[in-house]
C-alpha cells in the first residue's frame, strides 16, 4: 500500500546548497494513500517561507520498478485578524487563508527489498516536481540525518511520535518534530505579526525521561529559492522552544516566556 511509504520525517534536496527542508508523512488512516507535505524554503528576498500540500496517490498501481505517483495543490498560507465590536465588548477572530500555487508531484520509488547480500538496501531519492507556475523544477529528496551521519530510529524511551503536530491556536502555527536516536529536530511553521508565513528551526537532545525538548529557536535566511540554489545562510535566534509530551500524541508548545499552548498529532489528512 502506498499509504505506508515513504518513511515520514525530514528530507533535504540534493541539488541545493542546504538550508531548506521538506516534511513528508504518509497517512496510515487513508486507505488510498495520502502524504502530508510541507516545504521549508525561502522567498525571492531570502526570507523563510513555507508551503503545504496534501498529496494523494495515483489510482494506477505502478508496475515493477515504477514509482508511486502522488500529486496535489501546493498552497501558500497566511492569517488575518477580524475585529468585531459590540455592546458587550470586542472580539478578535483569526482566520487562515490559502492561496493555490499550482500542482505539485512526488514520484516515490518502490521500497527496495532486502536480500541476503544487501540486508539494508539504500533507499533511492524521491523526485519532487514543483508546479509549472513556479518553474516546474525537479529536485531529488533524500532523508535528512540529524547528526549529519545516518538516519536512526528514536531511542526506546522517546515518548512523542515523530511527525506533524498541530497547535490549538491558528496564530501559533504547527510543528514538524522528529527524533533520531536522542537527537531531535523541530521545524516550527507559523506566522509573522503581519500574518505572513514564516518558519523557525531548533535542534537539541530529547530529555532523559523521553518526555521533553528544549532548545534555542532560530530564523534562517538566505537559503535556496525556486530559481536560486542558495548562498550563505544566516541564523538569528528569535526565542527558545520548549516541548512537553504527556503521551505519544499529546503535548504542549511553549515559546520563550509565553504561555504553553496545547498540541496534538496531526495525522488525519
Amino acid at each position: 500500500s502506498p499509504a505506508l511509504y515513504p518513511d515520514g520525517g525530514w528530507y533535504y534536496a540534493a541539488e541545493t546548497n542546504g538550508g531548506s527542508g521538506f516534511g513528508l508523512e504518509a497517512s496510515s488512516t487513508t486507505a488510498s494513500g495520502a502524504i502530508n507535505f510541507t516545504a521549508f524554503i525561502y522567498d525571492d528576498s531570502g526570507a523563510p517561507v513555507w508551503y503545504a500540500a496534501v498529496l494523494t496517490a495515483s489510482k494506477t498501481t505502478p508496475g515493477p520498478g515504477q514509482p508511486w505517483v502522488y500529486s496535489g495543490v501546493l498552497n501558500a498560507a497566511s492569517i488575518s485578524t477580524t475585529t468585531t465590536t459590540t455592546a458587550t465588548g470586542t472580539t478578535n477572530t483569526i482566520s487562515q487563508s490559502l492561496k493555490a500555487l499550482g500542482n505539485l508531484t512526488l514520484q516515490v520509488p518502490q521500497k527496495p527489498q532486502p536480500s541476503a547480500t544487501t540486508p539494508t538496501p539504500p533507499v533511492p531519492p524521491i523526485s519532487l516536481i514543483w508546479p509549472k507556475e513556479l518553474g516546474g523544477k525537479s529536485l531529488s529528496l533524500l532523508r535528512f540525518p540529524i547528526d549529519g551521519k545516518a538516519v536512526a530510529p528514536p531511542v526506546a524511551q522517546a515518548l512523542p511520535q515523530n511527525g506533524f503536530w498541530a497547535t490549538a491556536r491558528p496564530e501559533t502555527g504547527n510543528l514538524l518534530f522528529e527524533c533520531q536516536a536522542s537527537l531531535c529536530f523541530a521545524g516550527h511553521y507559523t506566522y509573522r505579526a503581519n500574518g505572513s508565513a514564516v518558519w523557525y528551526m531548533a535542534i537539541g537532545n530529547l530529555s532523559s525521561d523521553g518526555k521533553g525538548f528544549n532548545a534555542p529557536l532560530y530564523e534562517v535566511s538566505g537559503g535556496p529559492t525556486f530559481t536560486y540554489p542558495g548562498g550563505a545562510l544566516s541564523l538569528i535566534q528569535r526565542s527558545a522552544i520548549q516541548l512537553r509530551f504527556s503521551d505519544p500524541a499529546t503535548g504542549t508548545l511553549t515559546l520563550g516566556n509565553a504561555s504553553a499552548v496545547p498540541m496534538t498529532r496531526y495525522i488525519a489528512y
